[in-house]
């Protein structure tokens, strides 16, 4: 997937960013200055994030590295500021709760309690990820799943319901493709 980031739509990635960071002003600030550093500058965000990025397989600047590292930078940056939970395809129910809870955390809202909910480690991913999505939705909350480039893992976060037509627009203007926990793909 090529992500085709559109300078002019500075306040797009802010106000995307802020629906995802809830009260995480802080975290959605420097996510904003990194996201744009890759965007303006991708050597030096490259550079200054070789370690962290290296875990992803990106070790040098090719033209398809250079042409997708918005989109590897903001799921990276809402990851390291826990406004994103990344979970691998093949993870159990129990880290899926543990990476949602705290996206719920860091966005200041409460967390998941055993009781919510009834899976176990038996459930297959996509299983987990549509029942959590529906006890969040019974808060009035959606569960997401940001599409990430060639990874085999669940980039997740959380959107207020009422906030979701918004979001989609935003992610239609950026160009960010997502899912909601049942697999739809909205944008």
């Amino acid at each position: 997937m090529s992500f085709t980031f559109i300078m002019h739509s500075t306040e797009s990635l802010r106000a995307f960013v802020g629906l995802l960071a809830g009260k995480a002003t802080v975290q959605a600030d420097t996510v904003l200055k990194h996201v744009g550093l890759a965007l303006r500058e991708p050597a030096t965000y490259l550079t200054e994030f070789a370690d962290d990025l290296s875990e992803r397989g990106i070790d040098e600047l090719t033209p398809d590295i250079a042409a997708n590292l918005p989109q590897t930078a903001l799921v990276h940056e809402l990851e390291k500021a826990s406004l994103v939970g990344e979970v691998d395809w093949k993870a159990d129910a129990e880290d899926i709760v543990w990476n949602v809870n705290n996206v719920l955390e860091q966005q200041g809202r409460p967390q998941l309690e055993g009781d919510d909910l009834e899976i176990t480690d038996e459930d297959e991913v996509e299983s987990c990820l549509r029942y959590v999505g529906s006890v969040l939705r019974a808060r009035h909350l959606t569960l997401i799943y940001l599409l990430d480039l060639d990874s085999d893992s669940y980039p997740l976060s959380i959107v207020a319901a009422a906030d979701m037509p918004r979001f989609t627009q935003l992610a239609h203007e950026l160009s960010v493709r997502f899912e909601v926990y049942d697999g739809a793909v909205q944008a």
